[in-house]
């Protein structure tokens, strides 16, 4: 993935985070760019997913397949 697709997932994440109550489905995110013009597979906005995971930027749970962002860490949005 691109460095510019990453840029564009992370200011979604934290763009989503803002209107949410604690509680992102990734999907959403997924969604919203497919939605707005972004072509690529899901599987690599997964694997972001996952390495913002391992860097404590993002937490949550995999749900049905998709991870509920359930916290952000304060250095992602910065």
């Amino acid at each position: 993935m691109d460095e510019r697709l990453e840029r564009r997932i992370v200011d979604a994440i934290c763009e989503e985070w803002e209107r949410t109550d604690g509680d992102l489905d990734s999907m959403v995110v997924y969604d919203r760019l497919i939605g707005e013009g972004e072509n690529f597979p899901l599987s690599e906005m997964e694997e972001l997913m996952y390495e913002l995971v391992t860097k404590d930027l993002i937490s949550g749970v995999v749900h049905l397949g998709d991870l509920r962002i359930t916290n952000i860490g304060p250095d992602l949005c910065n």
